[in-house]
């Protein structure tokens, strides 16, 4: 949920469009109105992120955001290994409890929910949030990291390996089963991603974690098998018709929801937010 400076993020995103282009892991069909629809939501978000980041400055008086960190602060992460480990650590299950908020909560699933609204998963799905959701991430990471008070090149660090590691979840690409296999017993893997955007209950409140996957492991929310004997489906249950994915409506997804009452239209299973 941290943001990766813009150069490095869409060099990784090029890469990631480049892979999914020579090495599908699925056709998808419908990719203009996704991309168009996921993007303009990206560029409402960076909007809204400098808009705060504008407003805060006026206010405190800040004249400008760091652009590089002082190396000073390298030293201190070599003499304090287990602190910077630490750090890492507890971002990450920072992030792993947020996100389990987010689904467990109706206030705040209404928020999420358009994340999952997607019916098809590729790379550009990593940017589909809602400004809803951005404004309570932002202002959930503002009071953790006032809290802890961790060093900052631990947050610069995991920012930037949780962004990459995000395009990469989303990513509709495939590694070798064996290789795949093997991280997962650490690290969640797109395989494992693409289960938590299942259109099924329990797949869908599983697999939380951003970087590692021992989370839900210890907690138990992983779930490594997919939807046996059935086409797999994306996306929710509800807001399954174009009209409803469409860029306007999908703003509208967080006051159309109502817990219980959307019937499926392509989904067989039962999906009730618990």
């Amino acid at each position: 949920m941290f943001d990766l400076s813009t150069d490095y993020l869409f060099l990784c995103l090029a890469f990631i469009l480049l892979w999914e282009h020579l090495f599908p892991r699925e056709v998808i069909t419908n990719i203009n109105q996704r991309w168009k629809n996921n993007f303009s939501l990206y560029l409402l978000n960076v909007a809204l992120k400098w808009s705060i980041f504008l407003c805060l400055s006026v206010l405190f008086n800040y004249a400008s955001t760091p652009a590089t960190i002082d190396l000073a602060l390298l030293d201190y992460v070599v003499e304090n290994k287990f602190i910077f480990i630490g750090s890492i650590l507890i971002l990450d299950l920072f992030n792993y409890a947020l996100h389990r908020l987010f689904h467990h909560y109706q206030i705040l699933w209404r928020t999420h929910l358009v994340h999952h609204s997607d019916l098809n998963l590729d790379v550009t799905t990593n940017f589909r949030h809602h400004p809803f959701e951005q404004l309570l991430t932002y202002a959930f990471y503002a009071i953790f990291i006032f809290v802890f008070k961790l060093p900052i090149l631990a947050l610069a660090t995991y920012g930037i390996t949780a962004s990459v590691l995000q395009l990469w979840h989303h990513s509709n690409t495939m590694l070798p089963v064996r290789v795949e296999s093997s991280l997962r017993w650490f690290f969640i893997t797109p395989t494992l991603h693409r289960l938590h955007h299942s259109a099924y209950k329990k797949e869908t409140n599983s697999n939380y974690g951003t970087i590692f996957s021992f989370w839900d492991r210890c907690f138990g929310t992983l779930q490594e098998f997919e939807q046996e004997n059935t086409l797999f489906n994306y996306g929710l249950e509800y807001f399954r018709d174009e009209k409803a994915l469409a860029f306007w409506p999908i703003l509208k997804q967080p006051f159309e929801y109502k817990c219980g009452k959307n019937d499926s239209v392509d989904v067989a299973k039962s999906y009730e937010l618990e």
